[in-house]
């Protein structure tokens, strides 16, 4: 199950505004991870993106845990528990977990033992392995649940995060916007973010945008950089402001290789 699951689309018809895009209650846009992806021998740190109608949230309970790959996780409260769960530890304002923790916490069926090298020598033969990590926020009187799943690889510092260098309003960075009016909504990657898609394919991977306010409307939920060898921005969304008053642009990014990443841009609206 990829990370996009996390930002999955809902089906609208083309008269009305997708209200996926709409935030008018607590929710998890993202499970965001430093590095993108877990090395054999490495460590990662995990940090939910929970946002309201009034922005960002920050001091909600939230507890993470990882859940065996050997395992079906379909619901997360009874597949990912007991044995299967490795509860990850909260250290500085983020998750963190090493592979190593993994390993010792959830050891492959029949007895048999992965360590970092053998690990390493099966992604080199094709396994492709991905933990199931569980978010459960408690936030206004309610659990709200996420998952993404984390990539392992032979050598993570080889992959990056997407990299947003700029949200651009009809061409501005300056986020003031007109009530009633539509806008043209442009994001910008670093060019350097972009990875290739594999050890055998040097094309730059896909980025997948999604986009979220509270107020006014998006005429699309989602927009991608299709071809980042010829540019490295999305075509313009539109974004019909509200009221006058202060509000919110979200956006999520998920690549190809394993990343994510997510922004919360205040708005002005006059």
């Amino acid at each position: 199950m990829r990370a996009a699951l996390l930002v999955a689309l809902a089906a609208c018809g083309d008269s009305a505004p997708d209200l996926i895009t709409v935030i008018d209650e607590p929710r998890v846009l993202a499970i965001l991870s430093e590095p993108s992806v877990l090395d054999v021998d490495g460590e990662i740190a995990l940090t939910p993106f929970v946002v309201d109608g009034n922005g960002p949230r920050r001091g909600d309970p939230i507890q993470l845990r990882a859940c065996s790959p050997w395992i079906f996780v379909a619901e997360p409260a009874s597949d990912c528990a007991g044995t299967n769960a490795l509860p990850l530890t909260l250290t500085d304002g983020r998750f963190k977990v090493t592979t190593a923790q993994l390993l010792e916490a959830f050891p492959p069926p029949g007895g048999t033992t992965l360590d970092a090298a053998s690990l390493a020598v099966a992604i080199e033969a094709g396994l492709e392995p991905r933990i199931p990590v569980i978010a459960e926020v408690e936030a206004d009187g309610q659990t709200l649940i996420a998952r993404r799943d984390l990539r392992i690889v032979v050598e993570a510092n080889e992959l990056s995060n997407p990299g947003l260098l700029s949200v651009r309003f009809d061409g501005n960075l300056d986020p003031t916007l007109r009530a009633g009016r539509d806008h043209a909504v442009v994001l910008e990657f670093v060019g350097s973010s972009f990875d290739p898609r594999g050890p055998d394919d040097p094309r730059l991977e896909r980025f997948d945008c999604y986009f979220y306010s509270p107020h006014g409307e998006l005429a699309e939920h989602e927009l991608d950089v299709r071809d980042p060898e010829i540019t490295t921005e999305t075509p313009p969304n539109r974004y019909t402001a509200g009221a006058p008053g202060d509000s919110w642009l979200f956006v999520v990014v998920t690549d190809r290789t394993g990343g994510m990443s997510a922004d919360a841009i205040p708005l002005t609206i006059e």
